[in-house]
C-alpha cells in the first residue's frame, strides 16, 4: 500500500511521518528506501508522490541522498521543468553545495539553461540555484544565465532575468557586456 498512500492526499501525511521516523539503523529503513528508489519515476511527477522524495532528501543523510541523486543525474533539466519534479530538484539544491555544483555543471554544460530559464517551473529552479550558490558556482551560473538571456527572444523575459542575475555578477565586465548587448 506504499504507492497507493504516496499518491493520496491523506496518505502522503502517513508516508512522510514514516520517512521522518525511520533512521538508518531502523530495521525498516532499507525496505522503505528500496520502495522509494523502485518507485522514483512514478513518484517524482505525481502531485503528492513528489513529497515522498522531498521528505527523504530532507531527512536522510548524504550517503542515502546520493542514491536518489544518482537516479536523477543526466535528467536534471527535464526534471526542473516538470510541475512536481521541479520541487524535488529545488529540495536537492538546498541539501548541500556539492549537489548545487553538480546541477549547475549539468545544466550549463548540456546547453539546456536557456530552455529551463524560459520554462514556467524551471525558471524558479534556476532562481533558487542562483540564490543558494556561492563563489565559483555562483559565478559560473550567473555568467551562463547572462549568456543565455538574449536567446530568450522576449523583451519582458530578458528584463526579468537581467534583474534576477545582476546582483550575482561580481565581474564588472560581464555586467558591462550584458548592457552593451542592449544597444
Amino acid at each position: 500500500s506504499f504507492l497507493a498512500l504516496s499518491k493520496d492526499a491523506s496518505g502522503i501525511c502517513v508516508i512522510k511521518k514514516v520517512i521522518d521516523s525511520q533512521r538508518e539503523k531502523s530495521p525498516y529503513f532499507t525496505q522503505l528506501k528500496k520502495l522509494i528508489i523502485d518507485n522514483m519515476q512514478l513518484l517524482i511527477n505525481h502531485q503528492f508522490g513528489n513529497q515522498v522524495i522531498q521528505t527523504a532528501i530532507q531527512t536522510w543523510d548524504d550517503e542515502n541522498v546520493n542514491v536518489i541523486l544518482h537516479l536523477l543525474q543526466n535528467n536534471l533539466a527535464a526534471l526542473s521543468m516538470g510541475k512536481y519534479s521541479s520541487n524535488v530538484i529545488e529540495k536537492c539544491l538546498e541539501k548541500k553545495e556539492e549537489i548545487l555544483g553538480m546541477f549547475i555543471n549539468e545544466i550549463c554544460m548540456n546547453n539546456q539553461l536557456g530552455q529551463v530559464m524560459k520554462n514556467s517551473f524551471g525558471n524558479y529552479v534556476i532562481q533558487k540555484a542562483l540564490k543558494l550558490s556561492r563563489g565559483n558556482n555562483e559565478r559560473i551560473l550567473a555568467e551562463n544565465v547572462t549568456k543565455n538571456i538574449y536567446k530568450l527572444n522576449d523583451k519582458k523575459l530578458i528584463a526579468k532575468w537581467k534583474n534576477i542575475v545582476m546582483p550575482h555578477l561580481d565581474n564588472y565586465n560581464v555586467y558591462n557586456e550584458m548592457n552593451n548587448n542592449d544597444s
